[in-house]
């Protein structure tokens, strides 16, 4: 397996992963994301409990990169761990019995 990018091995476009968040940039927690799209960008809601707390709006390029950057780092940690991290569907599902509602369908 390639070694993780760190700050003195980068990544693939400059991506860095630390251990610590840096003090100095305001940190976000959150517990669910709601997504939405234009015909140029792709908008990540974060939200606490319910509530929303911040919006990040960005093109389909970085959110793509984004997308595959963290899906390596999550496959990465379930390797190591040797288990597979639910997702909130299936979360949904197992409590709810019921599938959660279907993503609207890629515009054509």
């Amino acid at each position: 397996m390639p070694e993780s990018p760190t700050s003195d091995n980068p990544g693939p476009e400059g991506l860095v992963i630390i251990d610590e968040p840096d003090d100095a940039v305001p940190t976000l927690y959150c517990n669910s994301v709601s997504l939405d799209r234009s015909l140029s960008d792709v908008g990540i809601t974060f939200y606490q409990g319910t509530t929303p707390k911040q919006a990040v709006r960005m093109p389909f390029i970085t959110a793509k990169t984004l997308a595959v950057h963290l899906n390596g780092l999550i496959l990465d940690f379930e390797g190591r761990m040797q288990l597979a991290i639910p997702t909130m569907n299936d979360v949904h599902e197992k409590f709810s019995g019921t599938p959660p509602p279907e993503a609207e369908e890629p515009v054509e």
